[in-house]
């Protein structure tokens, strides 16, 4: 599970309806970046993609958020939609700013430099539209102002509120509904939280991982599982992939958890945990991982619970954040994040690993 990042756009009306009311094209926003940033952007984003944006002057928890979180994008008192996060970048410079217009209308000594640009994706209708919703579901009533500016809730955060509203999903406490479908709400007992009944309708998850995404859900409810059990995930989704166990799949090899190789030579090492919270954040989890890799003499690094998926890249760039290629949840999977874990097979990552 994770977090859930609100913002209130509601009092700059005109900026929002220059990004986040508006599509935008990928290619226009790439040809403003420095070839850095415009690397790290071309990791999430085809030139022919559309894409909506948001700015802020400083990183705030904006580095605690992974491709694929929520977003929620609320104007006064009403939400308006629920994006999925795709990435931010840091800019040296308001080239981005001036081509989307964000404050163009102002005098030039009002306008604020967002040197801080986060991309969105995947706009999404809710019935949640009332914020005092979210406002009694994360037990901000006593604070008229919990909601200023832009405010994250972490996972443990989301899932006391999933409580406290008798919800079963990140999803269903946020009311998120795909195209013409609706979710009845029944009317609840006095003082409390409207409770949904219906699942809402989930993006078409393809066949060959249905049975891998099972086996993750059938995990997770069961408390007393080991992480061998987590192990075995990783081994059945690389299969999936393409990947012959035995041959390519290798389990603890020396300290290393699993081993994907390439021509028999090390490709890939995978650090696995038990922990459902995994990021990119648990920098322990990630230097241990790149200590073994060094050994091994691997160039891709995956730290994974078996549902999330963080991979690095060592060629990459001199620091963990550098080398960091992608990330993705089975149990959330977005047209993006397949497309992501398309990189993975073995005809693709095998070549890149052998020609640079």
């Amino acid at each position: 599970m994770s977090g859930i990042y609100f913002i209130a756009a509601g009092q700059a009306t005109k900026n929002r309806n220059k990004s986040l009311d508006r599509q935008l094209r990928a290619a226009d926003m790439q040809r403003m970046l420095s070839d850095r940033n415009a690397a790290k952007f071309s990791q999430h984003y085809a030139p022919n993609d559309t894409v909506y944006a948001w700015g802020a002057n400083k990183i705030g928890d904006l580095d605690k958020l992974e491709t694929g979180d929520f977003v929620v994008d609320v104007k006064n008192k009403k939400v308006v939609q629920i994006f999925q996060f795709g990435l931010w970048l840091e800019t040296a410079d308001t080239l981005l700013q001036d081509l989307i217009g964000w404050d163009s209308e102002k005098p030039k000594e009002r306008q604020r430099p967002y040197k801080i640009v986060y991309f969105l994706d995947n706009p999404l209708k809710t019935l949640r539209q009332d914020k005092a919703f979210f406002q009694i579901a994360f037990a901000k009533e006593a604070n008229q102002n919990w909601l200023v500016g832009q405010k994250w809730f972490s996972p443990s955060d989301t899932q006391t509120a999933m409580t406290r509203t008798n919800t079963r999903s990140v999803e269903q406490l946020l009311g998120i509904v795909t195209g013409s479908a609706t979710l009845p709400i029944i009317a609840a007992e006095p003082h409390e939280t409207p409770v949904l009944t219906v699942e809402p309708k989930q993006f078409e998850k393809p066949q060959w991982l249905l049975p891998v995404i099972d086996q993750v859900d059938a995990l997770k409810s069961d408390h007393e599982h080991q992480e061998r059990d987590h192990e075995d995930i990783v081994a059945r989704f690389f299969e999936c992939l393409g990947y012959r166990r035995t041959r390519d799949i290798k389990y603890r090899r020396g300290r290393i958890d699993i081993l994907i190789e390439h021509d028999k030579k090390p490709l890939i090492v995978i650090e696995v945990k038990r922990d459902w919270a995994l990021s990119k954040d648990n920098k322990s989890y990630v230097q241990q991982a790149f200590n073994y890799a060094l050994e091994a003499g691997a160039r891709y690094v995956i730290i994974t619970n078996g549902d999330r998926y963080v991979l690095y890249d060592r060629q990459k760039g001199l620091s963990y954040d550098d080398n960091l290629v992608m990330q993705f949840a089975l149990s959330r999977l977005t047209r993006d994040c397949l497309n992501a874990i398309d990189n993975l097979r073995p005809t693709l990552l095998g070549v890149s690993s052998t020609d640079g």
